[in-house]
């Protein structure tokens, strides 16, 4: 083990303004004014993409008929009158179809991969899409959500039928009536791999997904618009400097642990994690001493990362 001198090797606090990792998360930047539907050509947000099937991109430059198709514009369209929650633009996407589990994706890659054992803030808004030129949305479903993969999207749309896994880092739990005001879907998770791509839409099959009809249909089919989509890293949200002295980290060799001591504060957040990224512990303290037991960790530098409200702090050291 180190000796309590040696085990501090840096201490950085980080002030850094958060950075929306979704690129174009409000979708407002077009490769062209929207003139189709399904993503098709250039009628499709800058950055993002159809990862399967044919989601549709609203904006208001196309409600004007010299540069774009009115039924692609905003707020007034061909499956909604919706303004956007941010800006004039927004996408659309089936989540839910009866009888075949018809599903729309979109995606991106995300301007930097995720890293492993870091905790990020998900968000994005949704609403469901009536009263357009068209009688698309039938039902309202739940389920709609965010997943992170380092899947590509030729992968990802591989012919046949779609696998549905069960599964998202984000999901909107209840079934969405609501077609007059935006929800906002938000929560957050600790990356357990450097994700590269973030993709949104129903990941889960029929009979794992809750649906109400909302009119007289053969078939109930929810299409929700998708607005402002953003990923942050929590340990940089915010980041400004603190008044209260900065965390310790040093080795009690009588308890054989290492702890680490923030003067002033009894309440704070620490992850650990190895060289590679990968998560080997995390808790939040209750006290000043937050203890660290690596009895069972490798020889190797570590990396804890201690995070307030306010502030966070990087602290690297070495197991022997």
């Amino acid at each position: 083990m180190l000796h309590a001198s040696a085990c501090l090797l840096f201490v950085v606090p980080l002030h850094s303004i958060a950075q929306n990792l979704a690129p174009n998360g409000s979708f407002e930047i077009p490769n062209d004014c929207p003139s189709t539907y399904g993503f098709e050509g250039l009628s499709s947000p800058e950055a993002w993409s159809a990862w399967r099937s044919s989601p549709d991109y609203f904006h208001g430059c196309a409600s004007n008929v010299q540069v774009g198709d009115p039924l692609l514009g905003v707020p007034s369209n061909g499956v909604a009158f919706q303004a956007a929650e941010d800006g004039e633009a927004y996408t659309g996407l089936v989540v839910y179809s009866q009888f075949d589990e018809y599903r729309e994706y979109i995606g991106a890659r995300l301007s930097e991969s995720l890293v492993a054992g870091r905790r990020y803030d998900v968000k994005f808004w949704i609403n469901l899409a009536l009263g357009g030129q068209f009688d698309v949305t039938t039902a309202g479903a739940n389920n709609t959500g965010v997943l992170f993969t380092n899947r590509t999207v030729e992968e990802f749309t591989l012919p046949g039928p779609l696998a549905f896994l069960d599964y998202a880092h984000l999901v909107q739990e209840e079934v969405l009536l609501d077609t007059l005001d935006r929800r906002m879907v938000s929560g957050s998770f600790l990356a357990d791999s450097a994700y590269q791509y973030i993709v949104i839409g129903n990941f889960f099959s029929n009979e794992l997904t809750d649906h109400t009809p909302v009119g007289a249909s053969f078939q109930e089919v929810a299409y929700v618009l998708i607005d402002n989509v953003s990923v942050i890293d929590d340990l940089s949200a915010g980041m400004r400097s603190a008044d209260h002295e900065q965390p310790r980290l040093y080795y009690d060799a009588t308890q054989q642990l290492y702890l680490i001591d923030w003067p002033g504060l009894l309440s704070y957040r620490v992850d650990l994690v190895d060289m590679c990224g990968r998560l080997v512990g995390s808790g939040t303290s209750d006290q000043e001493k937050f203890k660290i037991d690596t009895a069972s960790w490798p020889p190797g530098q570590y990396c804890a990362r201690i995070a307030s409200e306010s502030v966070v702090h990087t602290v690297k050291f070495v197991k022997q």
